[in-house]
């Protein structure tokens, strides 16, 4: 709906779409010079429950620790070959084919060391239970550090001119837009 939107005032009104894409490039300009996103600008966030968050990070941090140290050489290895290929197209799809051999084959070392070194069966099972899992549990949990951190800065700089304009640029933004 928003490009249809925008492609429309593109016809109807130049100066408006003109007005439109300069709130928008000041907008994301002031974005990225904070490492934040129009999600965290958008909802309006309280001490309070900023910190209740850190707090759960906190909390959480042994296992994503846990997910982290065990998954780490299958999912940090094809960043290292990906970043040999200079067409960035292809990051993805190599990345993604290199996770479909490397976890299964790390996932397979893991199971004959435990085999090898540790006695109880319950606890080998539980152990190859708990890999994926802390894995999975970690890419989030360092994905939502990033976000309580620009939580963190948009709490503590809310009242900086830079921060307002931000505001104000945004409700100006859905304005023009309708």
């Amino acid at each position: 709906k928003v490009v249809e939107k925008m492609d429309n005032m593109k016809a109807s009104d130049p100066e408006k779409f003109a007005e439109l894409n300069d709130c928008l490039r000041q907008y994301r300009e002031i974005l990225t010079s904070w490492n934040l996103t129009d999600r965290i600008v958008r909802k309006r966030f309280r001490i309070t429950g900023v910190f209740f968050r850190s707090l759960c990070l906190l909390a959480s941090l042994p296992i994503a620790l846990f997910g982290l140290l065990n998954n780490f050489v299958p999912y940090h290895s094809p960043f290292l070959l990906t970043s040999r290929i200079k067409d960035r197209n292809f990051h993805t799809s190599v990345r993604f084919g290199l996770y479909l051999i490397l976890f299964p084959i790390w996932y397979t070392v893991l199971l004959v060391l435990l085999c090898k070194y540790v006695d109880p069966w319950w606890i080998r099972i539980l152990y190859m239970i708990l890999v994926p899992v802390s894995g999975m549990f970690s890419h989030r949990y360092f994905d939502y550090i990033k976000k309580v951190g620009a939580m963190w800065r948009l709490v503590f700089n809310h009242k900086k001119p830079q921060f307002l304009r931000l505001k104000v640029l945004r409700r100006k933004i859905v304005k023009l837009l309708g």
